[in-house]
Formats: C-alpha cells, sequence, structure tokens
C-alpha cells in the first residue's frame, strides 16, 4: 500500500508505538520487514494469525496480543483495518481502528473514524506529520 512504509516510520518518530500483525507466518513477515527497514520501528513486535499456529488463531487473540504488546491502552490504540475481521476484531476489543479497505460489507455498526478511500493512507500520513 503506498505510503504505508513512510506512515510507520512517521508515527514511530513522533513516538507511537506500533505493532503489526500479519496472516502470514512471522518467518515470511519479519524479512519482509528487515527489508523495508521497518523492524527497529515496531515496539510492539510482530505478531501472526497464521503460520506455526494449528489451528490458525482467530483475529481477536492476535490483536489482543499486539495490543499488550505496545503496553497502551486499549482505549488509546488505533488499528488500521483493511478487512472487516480485523475491523470486527478490534470493535469487539474496544479498539478505535480506521478502515482503509476497499469495501465495508458489515460490522456498519461498529465506529469508523475515516475512509482514506482512493487516497490510500495520505490522510493518515498527513495526520501523523502533525502530531
Amino acid at each position: 500500500m503506498p505510503d504505508a512504509d513512510l506512515l510507520v516510520r512517521t508515527l514511530a518518530d513522533r513516538g507511537r508505538t506500533l505493532a503489526v500483525v500479519a496472516d502470514c507466518a512471522r518467518q515470511a513477515a519479519e524479512p519482509y520487514l528487515w527489508r523495508r527497514r521497518l523492524m527497529s520501528e515496531l515496539g510492539g513486535g510482530v505478531h501472526r494469525r497464521h503460520g506455526s499456529d494449528f489451528p490458525p488463531r482467530p483475529i481477536g487473540n492476535t490483536l489482543d496480543e499486539a495490543v499488550r504488546a505496545t503496553r497502551v491502552r486499549r482505549r488509546r490504540c488505533l488499528v488500521i483495518a483493511a478487512t472487516v475481521a480485523e475491523a470486527a476484531a478490534a470493535h469487539v476489543l474496544g479498539v478505535k481502528y480506521i478502515w482503509v479497505g476497499a469495501t465495508r460489507t458489515t460490522i456498519d455498526e461498529a465506529p469508523v473514524l475515516g475512509v482514506p478511500g482512493k487516497d490510500g493512507l495520505r490522510p493518515l500520513l498527513d495526520a501523523a506529520r502533525s502530531l
């Protein structure tokens, strides 16, 4: 997703603790993040939903683990959700989220902070730069 690397670096530079929840094994996610030079920006680490876990862990459990790893209260956390499952998990955990997925098909009752739409992550990047 365009601007993702810059958004991570900008938020980390502003003192925000970040974590990644991946739908793939750590062995796949971490080398990618190292190549992009993002691992040092992730104080909350990398958490996986699939991979060596069998059966796969529910996204809510993995998201909860990531939130706890940041040592930030849930009410001060923000999830950038690209799937309905991620947004629903954030809603159930009481964590605010911003929808960046293409289309919402459920969770209409959940609070959405913004829909970047065709601008991708650019509105989030602009907001992060203002912190």
